[in-house]
């Protein structure tokens, strides 16, 4: 026999959640799927799995914490409404070669590895952009690169870095990532080349092998470059989040791969 009264329990307990957070329900569309709004913006949602919490916890606080997160999906949604609105939070995003999905905003970088655009919300957590933020802005995607390559020299230019000589006349500028991908995606934004130039002077080579690890040096010793190529080989293997085993070099031309371990 179907739970009737539980059910109508879940709609009163989830429409004061909603309530709460200054969200009305614009449309119920099925049984989990409803057309929220706030203001003038509007999402859907689907509600099938915090249904299925709420039916065995019985707990408001449930849907309260629902609740938090669809407000905070209807702030990122506020940020992306209008391009002169979201121009500030976008930023370039490395990925593998494997992580692009149907219509993500992305372009080939070096090798195997991809440049994509995101955006980032009031937690500084990162968020893919899709194609359909074109269509609603009316704007070409080499605007969105471009407006995200200036961010990220800005994020660069506060990134914190060390500059080593680890063996005579081997210099080597490493980032300090602590677990924020946007560190290691610097090396995508025009800046990068300028800033590394200024310490190492071109040519130079970039190893990523994991999210966390980012690090330059100038033009170096085959005997040093096996080395290397050795550590980023190990790093990749044994990291949380891999990148690549590829080493690219930076040259006033562009990047290429100058080999792969």
């Amino acid at each position: 026999m179907p739970d009737w009264f539980g059910a109508d329990k879940f709609e009163r307990a989830f429409k004061s959640a909603l309530k709460r957070c200054d969200i009305s329900v614009t449309e119920r569309k099925n049984d989990n799927l409803y057309l929220l709004s706030m203001g003038q913006l509007e999402i859907e949602t689907d509600t099938t799995a915090v249904r299925q919490r709420f039916m065995k916890t019985r707990s408001q606080n449930t849907l309260d914490n629902f609740a938090d997160e669809l407000s905070y999906r209807f702030s990122l949604e506020g940020r992306l409404n209008s391009f002169t609105n979201a121009q500030s939070y976008l930023r370039l995003i490395v990925l593998r070669e494997d992580e692009p999905q149907d219509g993500m905003i992305y372009s080939d970088f070096a090798g195997t590895l991809k440049k994509a655009v995101c955006y980032v919300g009031e937690r500084n957590d990162i968020h893919m952009l899709n194609d359909k933020y074109l269509r609603r802005w009316s704007v070409p995607k080499e605007v969105l690169f471009s407006v995200a390559d200036r961010n990220m020299g800005r994020f660069l230019a506060k990134t914190d870095f060390n500059f080593t000589e680890i063996t005579q006349g081997v210099n080597v500028v490493e980032f300090e990532a602590k677990g924020d991908a946007l560190v290691v995606s610097t090396m995508l934004c025009t800046d990068f080349r300028d800033f590394i130039t200024e310490k190492l002077g071109y040519p130079f080579l970039v190893a990523a092998p994991s999210r966390e690890t980012l690090l330059a040096v100038h033009d170096i010793p085959d005997s040093i470059f096996c080395s290397l190529g050795e550590a980023v080989a190990r790093d990749n293997k044994w990291a949380d989040s891999p990148l690549t085993t590829e080493i690219f070099c930076f040259t006033p031309d562009g990047v290429s791969v100058a080999a792969k371990f």
